[in-house]
């Protein structure tokens, strides 16, 4: 994701230097729906820094604000542009949990090595941390196993996980009228909302996994 700010880049088809919110402008007339995603998005072929790239200009819902992102992937489309954005989420709590509990990337060796195995244990304690709370919440550990080996011949079960988290920050979007990935981002900084949004999942998965 890139801010809408004054960056310019350089229009494929007009050769014209426009920043992104001229540029939203410019294509608006241009812009599609996507179900899936309940989002409306405008793809535009620009040149940046000598490099070409596209801006995938995308509004969820109907609180959504415009939000601007850049690939050098120049194949890929938009589905599988959110699909990998998605994935950010994943990482983000992560790395916020890691850092604040953890002490992930506060290592003070000065030797490579001791550094790798700092940032090592760090994740294998967070993994531990998640399989302990998935227990802790009324999971014995023979459940957690046969709920994978029941899911090991989904494609992806982090896409599935994923696809109904989506839709329910969606669904709270268009009630709240707010933007979704604003929201999102609430929900990373805020442990609380965090467990609210968890709260609220876990029917729609206990549902799924039951069908």
């Amino acid at each position: 994701m890139v801010k809408m700010g004054k960056t310019k880049y350089r229009d494929c088809l007009s050769g014209k230097e426009m920043d992104a919110p001229t540029l939203r402008k410019h294509y608006k007339k241009q812009a599609k729906r996507n179900r899936k995603y309940n989002a409306s998005y405008i793809k535009v072929p620009v040149w940046y820094d000598n490099r070409r790239v596209n801006l995938f200009f995308v509004k969820l819902g109907s609180g959504g604000k415009w939000k601007a992102f850049i690939t050098n992937d120049l194949e890929i489309g938009f589905n599988k542009l959110i699909e990998t954005y998605q994935i950010r989420w994943s990482i983000e709590v992560f790395f916020k949990d890691g850092k604040q509990h953890l002490q992930l990337g506060k290592c003070q060796c000065n030797n490579f090595d001791s550094q790798i195995g700092a940032t090592t244990l760090a994740m294998m304690q967070y993994m531990m941390l998640l399989l302990y709370k998935q227990m802790h919440y009324g999971n014995s550990l023979g459940s957690i196993f046969d709920m994978l080996s029941s899911q090991a011949e989904e494609e992806n079960i982090t896409r599935y996980i994923m696809e109904i988290f989506w839709e329910i920050v969606n669904g709270i979007g268009e009630i709240l009228k707010v933007d979704c990935m604003e929201l999102i981002e609430d929900i990373i900084r805020d442990n609380r909302r965090a467990e609210e949004i968890m709260r609220i999942i876990s029917p729609a998965l206990e549902k799924k996994r039951a069908a």
